[in-house]
């Protein structure tokens, strides 16, 4: 069954007759790329058993044929809602579900003002829901995403010495990755160092590595619209016995963790397992809240491994193994691999090695 039809059965469960979807500069969401495969900034959607219409303005309407050849596409003017109007019309519905994370309420607004006649029906995360169950080929873009990531990974290695900044090491990666044709960073890299490598989303500043640091770098690939997600924590000679303890207890907990990835367990119970190893060790005040994500065409996705959240975890998940130590003012280890769940288990997709490296 393909991405619409999936689509289709879920909205005739919900009794909608009809889905709209959005696609603008303010939308980070990928949805109408995963639907349709266009991958422009600017579309509106309207899925239905009658109809598949793909409305866009004249920057994008031979793109737009080129890359849907299963759906009409049809040109706008300025403002679509005539054009949507005319298409609602020629349905002959009244039900039309949309999503209500990619809608801004002065978007929602016009739409709803310029097509009367029209119940419209709240949703969310109706295509994150197929969108957690990877297919085979975007694993294969994500696994080709996460081999360009580790190409970058193993070219910046000699690079990172003291006297050398965290901006510079970062910038030497990104340029590295795109030119072994990723389209650019899957995000913007975390790499910070010494003291600041508490810091879990840290933006590499202008300073210096220094002897002694540790260094959180947490990158990845973008690849045909596919993001590899990876962090490594480093370390440069030399190195305290404390830092080889906080490390040795963040690999025991990842690994414990990846043990433990396979179909039917629950996120909630993931979770728990795996931060029982930092929490015994004492250091549970100075852990995440949460371990791990789903990866694809948004470096987060679902489903998510937190203490809130308790999802059963079925084949074809793509997710990431992330648990961290994070202490203000002394330093913190992260490190992160991107799975695949397969019949009996999980396949690592990310492929750098794990034990400590001392530069």
């Amino acid at each position: 069954m393909n991405r619409v039809e999936q689509l289709l059965k879920k909205i005739d469960l919900r009794g909608m007759e009809a889905f709209f979807m959005l696609k603008h500069e303010t939308v980070t969401k990928q949805n109408v790329r995963y639907i349709s495969g266009f991958t422009g900034s600017s579309a509106h959607l309207i899925i239905s058993p009658k109809r598949r219409v793909l409305l866009t303005d004249e920057r994008y309407t031979e793109q737009a044929a080129d890359q849907c050849p299963d759906f009409e596409v049809i040109g706008h003017e300025r403002h679509p809602e005539k054009k949507l109007r005319e298409v609602l019309a020629s349905l002959e519905i009244r039900r039309v579900g949309y999503e209500t994370q990619s809608l801004t309420v002065e978007q929602f607004n016009l739409i709803q003002e310029g097509i009367p006649g029209i119940e419209w029906i709240p949703t969310i995360e109706v295509v994150e829901e197929l969108r957690a169950v990877k297919q085979p080929e975007e694993i294969h873009l994500l696994e080709i995403s996460a081999e360009i990531a580790k190409a970058g990974f193993d070219h910046i290695l000699n690079l990172i010495k003291p006297g050398v900044r965290e901006q510079d090491i970062a910038l030497e990666l990104e340029i590295f990755m795109r030119r072994n044709t990723a389209r650019g960073s899957a995000f913007n890299i975390t790499l910070a160092s010494g003291t600041r490598s508490s810091l879990q989303h840290g933006v590499p500043s202008e300073k210096e590595i220094e002897p002694g640091d540790f260094i959180i770098l947490d990158f990845g690939s973008l690849y045909e619209g596919y993001r590899s997600d990876i962090t490594r924590t480093l370390t440069v000679h030399p190195i305290s016995e404390k830092q080889r303890e906080i490390y040795n207890l963040v690999q025991k907990a990842q690994e414990r963790g990846l043990e433990l990835i396979k179909p039917g367990i629950s996120t909630e119970v993931l979770y728990r397992e795996v931060q029982k190893i930092i929490t015994e060790a004492g250091y549970g005040d100075y852990s995440g809240q949460g371990i791990g994500h789903g990866v694809g065409l948004e470096v987060h996705e679902n489903p998510f491994i937190r203490a809130d959240e308790d999802t059963e975890l079925m084949i074809g998940n793509v997710l990431t193994m992330e648990p961290g130590i994070y202490i203000p003012g002394w330093g913190g280890v992260r490190i992160e691999d991107t799975v695949a769940i397969e019949e009996h288990g999980c396949r690592v997709l990310t492929k750098i090695p794990k034990d400590l490296i001392i530069l």
